[in-house]
């Protein structure tokens, strides 16, 4: 997804075969977009969620009320430590849902968390 947002205009999996990798090439050569079968699913089901999204589905229903949590902690500049120790769970357990939330929400940093709860209303600057 972060090479389509970023203007690709193919995109093939390291497990295509030749004769695809081929296709590929003069389709975009002709100026046209190419990208895998398996590929094109995932283009296609990440298209659907964002435009789900956009259609009404608000974070709580993105994310479980437990990650809501988490991610309100990160947010407010609490550490895995002093999250844990709030919602009574190990810091272990507090970095395995900060990993399922940036994975849901397709980010990659903590910045891109507080700036997400930022946006979605999760808290107040």
């Amino acid at each position: 997804m972060r090479a389509v947002k970023a203007g690709a205009t193919g995109y093939l999996s390291k497990d295509a075969g030749t004769e695809e990798l081929i296709e590929a090439i003069k389709t975009i050569y002709d100026g046209d977009e190419y990208f895998g079968g398996k590929i094109s699913k995932i283009i296609f089901k990440s298209f659907s969620r964002i435009n789900s999204e956009k259609n009404g589905l608000n974070p709580e229903k993105i994310l479980s009320n437990r990650e809501t949590e988490v991610l309100k902690c990160f947010a407010d500049g609490m550490t895995y430590k002093e999250t844990g120790e709030k919602l009574f769970i190990s810091p272990r357990t507090v970095e395995a849902h900060k990993n399922s939330i940036l994975n849901k929400l397709e980010l990659r940093t903590s910045a891109d968390l507080i700036k997400y709860a930022i946006k979605n209303g999760l808290i107040e600057v």
